[in-house]
């Protein structure tokens, strides 16, 4: 019985068990639906806030942009604000001229009323690009020293003089080494005898004359005290006379204790007096200068003092700061500005002849098509007006020859006929290609300024063009010409009206407008000659197409390149054009016999003839005068139109000889650039990296502005290519000569659009080991780009030497295998060299051989010693690449590197 018991017992126990884990596992299940459960809540607690945070963040975001974007329109408005005063106090203290910059449209524009400039501009302020204006009035003057202080005299003479209302400028000059350095005021002389006098020579007829200024002063101050005002601008105008600028020219030199005791009185006393003293006195920016015996000349006094360069211009007025200089007029601008100056001054007595008056004050209505031809008014002889009809046929006057002396009022005429055929046809129906050969700023009131107001009509505009730029434009012509010719056949077309009418197309003529062309011509070589080939085939074929040419000229009697072709392609000149001018130049624009234009007098008197020259056909009229202040509301108004009409308006293209290229950013990622070629809608230029590595680029050159431009270029497009993406750049700057102005400076400018990019600088104490350690630090092959190094005139690396630091040979031998594992091993180099023969000389050490692609810009005679087959361009900026392995070489223009940054590395 007791194992029995014992048997109920043990199953009551299991019994119990089985509900107890039932019970656990009913309280498992229980748990895990509650955890399940509060998994499903926290999820959705936590999606809850994720949403919500979201929410906030975009709220957060939205507040942002839109406080952003108030703050950015507040920035806008304050800073509209700001360059409208700034406007407003340039205005105020230098009036029209006397602060525009040298290539705006105000040139040539005679200031109106009496207004006095109290200041003149000297540059552009080198943060802001503000135009910088130092006072004129309020002191004594300046003295002026430095490398270009004679160049900076004569361009703020010429600011000066035009900037002063006509009568309200006198100049005296004392030059006492003949230099003529401002003689090109003569051309003033005849209009306005008593304001531009002859240059003083001899120190007693300048005594003489600044004693007569003392006495002038003392009269001011007279005048000045009973009209109860501080400065001379007060006074009335009939009391206060013209305001006299007094230059004098390499000071001490003529001048005695007796001149500089005069001249030190003046200075003293001229002050807001009406009198403006200008001294250069070389090589002594500040202090006394020593005469001869014990005597000095301290010119200081309260005068602002000026260290000019070529690019820089350092005063001691601190309240200006660092001023970088405008780029310096040319000869030919100088004076191109003193006639459009006195052209104006002429057609101001005579409102009536204005192309204002001409054209009238309609709305641009562009109704006449130019179907069978273009016409332009230019003048008026007697009551009626001078018009000239641009016709391929019925009757055949396609082209116009202009000539015109200097001072007789080419450059006015050429300006009302571009803006007369503008007024009356539609840029779809005209385009124009526009060549400046004579360096002067007429045309540049046409490009893009600032606004958007440039001509429309205007497809190529060749501001200072050179002969390579002018023959560029006539080919791209031909080949227009014969892209004309295939689309009038496909159509069976015999015209342009006709072209138009069969194939539903716009076809614009296009009219070319080349000033001073005989420039093309000189000197006579292959140039010259392929230039009259191409000439003539427009001349004689291009009526058919639409294309028409205006020639402007002073002189063709001495064109000899011409030869046997000069009658074929002015036989097609029915439109001759001549103002006043020799009797020799007169017969070679009009044509044989016809002498009419020598017996024109006065500026703008103008023969105009439709048949060939012939003598009877003559008619004598006057050219209006096309006053700058009507072109700009002109071609404000044109531009406008033109928008309404297209939506868009295409800029020209324009190209300036004297000037870098514009980096546009735009170029072929595996080239490393350099520029674009002299021509029409040019490509970029440069050296291909499409099948790997170039290794080694050389520049070859002493030009700093030049080198660094095309290294600051090479650097930045590599830069900006995939395989070089994370690569860092090393500057060898050997000789620390590049400081301030060179390599050391354009590291900004390259590292200025991206942080990616680590930049060092090596200075010459580290120049050679660095170099050295670049064989090492680089062993495995790669088709990337990881490293640019920018070495500055290696032949002076203490390794090259005798006798450096480095073993020599040993040296020499490390280098030479850096340059032939560089392309393998991820490494550029671009390597500067000052002279061919520095470059040359290491061919001893078999250098040379390693580097093939060159960039000289060097002159033609250190190229033929790199290749006897290159031919370099003479104008200034040029480069021209080199590539020895295939034999090749073409010229460019290198790009500014001040546009780098703006496209640069990406």
């Amino acid at each position: 019985m007791t194992t029995g018991g014992d048997d109920g017992s043990t199953t009551s126990v299991s019994r119990a068990k089985h509900q107890t884990l039932s019970g656990l596992s009913a309280l498992a299940g229980q748990a895990a639906i509650v955890e399940a459960a509060l998994d499903q809540r926290v999820e959705s607690l936590r999606g809850s806030i994720r949403e919500r945070a979201e929410v906030a963040d975009r709220t957060l975001q939205m507040y942002a942009g839109q406080q952003r974007t108030a703050l950015e329109e507040q920035l806008r408005i304050e800073t509209l604000r700001s360059r409208a005063l700034l406007h407003n106090a340039i205005s105020d203290a230098a009036p029209g001229l006397a602060a525009a910059n040298w290539g705006s449209s105000t040139w040539g524009t005679p200031p109106v009323g009496d207004a006095m400039a109290a200041a003149l501009r000297i540059g552009s302020h080198s943060d802001t690009g503000a135009a910088a204006l130092l006072p004129v009035s309020a002191v004594p003057g300046w003295r002026i020293t430095g490398e270009d202080a004679r160049e900076f005299i004569a361009e703020i003479v010429v600011r000066a003089a035009l900037a002063f209302p006509p009568e309200g400028f006198e100049l005296t000059v004392f030059d006492p080494r003949v230099r003529g350095v401002v003689g090109f005021t003569s051309l003033l002389r005849k209009d306005f005898p008593e304001h531009f006098r002859p240059a003083i020579h001899h120190e007693e007829a300048l005594v003489t004359h600044l004693n007569h200024l003392l006495a002038r002063l003392s009269e001011v101050a007279e005048k000045m005290s009973l009209s109860g005002v501080t400065s001379f601008s007060e006074l009335a105008s009939g009391e206060r006379g013209p305001h006299h600028f007094v230059v004098v020219l390499d000071a001490p030199a003529g001048l005695s204790g007796h001149g500089a005791d005069a001249l030190e009185r003046l200075i003293g006393g001229c002050a807001g007096r009406g009198v403006t003293v200008l001294v250069e006195t070389p090589g002594r920016p500040t202090g006394p200068v020593p005469l001869e015996g014990d005597e000095e000349f301290d010119p200081d006094g309260r005068m602002v003092c000026l260290d000019v360069s070529a690019t820089s211009i350092q005063t001691s007025f601190r309240e200006l700061g660092p001023v970088r200089r405008d780029r310096a007029l040319t000869t030919s601008q100088r004076n191109n500005a003193m006639v459009a100056w006195l052209e104006a001054i002429s057609a101001q007595a005579d409102r009536s002849m204005t192309l204002s008056s001409l054209l009238g004050d309609r709305p641009v209505q562009w109704s006449d098509r130019g179907v069978d031809r273009l016409t332009a008014r230019i003048g008026r002889a007697g009551g009626s007006t001078l018009e000239l009809m641009l016709s391929g046929a019925n009757p055949a006057t396609p082209n116009v020859l202009i000539g015109g002396a200097t001072g007789s009022g080419k450059s006015n005429l050429l300006l009302a006929l571009i803006y007369s055929l503008a007024h009356r046809h539609s840029p779809r129906d005209l385009q124009m290609y526009l060549l400046d050969f004579k360096e002067g700023i007429e045309f540049a009131q046409l490009a893009p300024e600032d606004g958007d107001d440039w001509l429309p009509h205007v497809a190529v505009l060749g501001l200072e063009s050179d002969r390579s730029y002018g023959i560029a434009v006539l080919q791209h012509l031909v080949e227009e010409f014969d892209r004309r010719a295939a689309e009038f056949k496909a159509v069976r077309a015999t015209s342009v009206s006709s072209y138009r009418e069969l194939s539903g197309q716009d076809m614009p003529r296009l009219v070319v407008v080349a000033d001073e062309f005989q420039v093309l011509f000189e000197p006579d070589d292959a140039q010259a000659q392929r230039a009259v080939e191409l000439l003539e085939k427009l001349a004689r074929k291009g009526r058919a197409y639409g294309i028409h040419l205006v020639l402007a000229s002073q002189t063709l009697s001495g064109i000899q390149a011409l030869g046997t072709k000069r009658e074929s392609i002015f036989a097609q000149f029915h439109h001759r054009i001549s103002l006043k001018n020799t009797i020799a130049e007169s017969e070679s624009i009009l044509g044989y016999g016809n002498l009419a234009a020598a017996d024109l007098t006065g500026r703008g008197r103008v023969i105009v003839n439709s048949e060939l020259g012939r003598p009877d056909a003559n008619i004598t009229g006057t050219v209006v005068w096309a006053e700058p202040t009507h072109l700009n509301e002109l071609r404000g108004r044109l531009w406008r139109r033109h928008r309404e009409e297209v939506g868009t308006s295409r800029r020209p293209e324009s190209f300036t000889s004297s000037s870098f290229s514009t980096w546009s950013g735009t170029h072929a990622e595996s080239v490393a650039a350099v520029g674009v070629p002299v021509g029409v809608a040019p490509t970029v230029e440069g050296f291909s990296m499409e099948h790997g590595n170039p290794g080694c680029i050389g520049v070859i050159g002493a030009d700093d502005q030049v080198v660094n431009a095309v290294t600051a270029s090479l650097a930045v497009s590599i830069l900006g290519s995939a395989r070089a993406e994370g690569a860092r750049v090393s500057f060898v700057d050997t000789s620390d000569r590049a400081v301030g102005g060179g390599l050391r400076d354009l590291v900004s400018d390259i590292d200025g659009p991206t942080d990616s990019v680590e930049v060092s600088c090596v200075g010459a104490d580290r120049a050679g080991e660095f170099l050295l350690s670049l064989t090492n630090s680089h062993e495995e092959r790669t088709s990337r780009i990881d490293h640019v190094v920018i070495v500055d005139d290696i032949a002076v690396i203490d390794g090259f030497g005798e006798n450096g630091p480095f073993d020599h040979d040993g040296f020499c031998a490390e280098f030479r295998l850096l340059l032939t594992r560089a392309a393998s091993r991820g490494v550029l180099m671009v390597v500067r060299f000052r002279s061919v023969a520095a470059f040359t000389s290491l061919g001893m050490f078999g250098f040379s051989s390693d580097i093939s692609r060159l960039v000289l810009t060097t002159g033609q005679n250190d190229a033929t010693r790199i290749d006897p087959t290159i031919r370099v361009d003479d104008a200034w900026p040029r480069a021209t690449l080199v590539d020895t392995e295939r034999g090749q070489w073409r010229s460019v223009v290198p790009f500014d590197p001040g546009t780098l940054t703006g496209g640069g590395v990406r």
